[in-house]
């Protein structure tokens, strides 16, 4: 869990988070949509994301990112954006965690806050698929 919500990121910032498919997707009348499982982080509960702005947009994070988080998983990823207004109206935090991605300032996690119980965090990230994009 992280020390406090990072104010520097601003809320009408965007979060890009890469999606492992087909586990974290559903299609359902040939519509796709992120199923509740993609932002769930069950083991440290912090789910990484990037501040799209600051890694070029969707052109930056597809050219940058995305290919680096598919060499540590192992498969194809496609990607989902949010809102860190939308995050935080949940009630969770948006923390930086550069050290978590070489180094990179535009990598944060999305955290329970600080008297959140881990049961309330994971409800509340499950509702974050609901509200999250699904990118092409």
């Amino acid at each position: 869990m992280a020390p406090w919500d990072d104010v520097s990121i601003p809320n009408d910032s965007t979060l890009a988070r890469g999606v492992r498919t087909p586990e974290w997707m559903t299609v359902e009348n040939g519509k796709e949509r992120l199923n509740s499982a993609c932002f769930l982080d069950g083991v440290n509960y912090e789910t990484s994301c990037f501040v799209l702005e600051e890694v070029g947009g969707i052109d930056g994070f597809c050219a940058d990112i995305l290919p680096t988080l598919e060499a540590k998983l192992g498969n194809k990823l496609r990607f989902a954006t949010i809102t860190v207004n939308t995050v935080r109206s949940t009630g969770l935090w948006v923390y930086r965690k550069p050290e978590e991605f070489d180094g990179n300032s535009a990598h944060v996690v999305v955290c329970a806050s600080r008297d959140m119980s881990k049961s309330q965090y994971k409800k509340r990230v499950r509702e974050l698929a609901g509200l999250a994009t699904l990118q092409p």
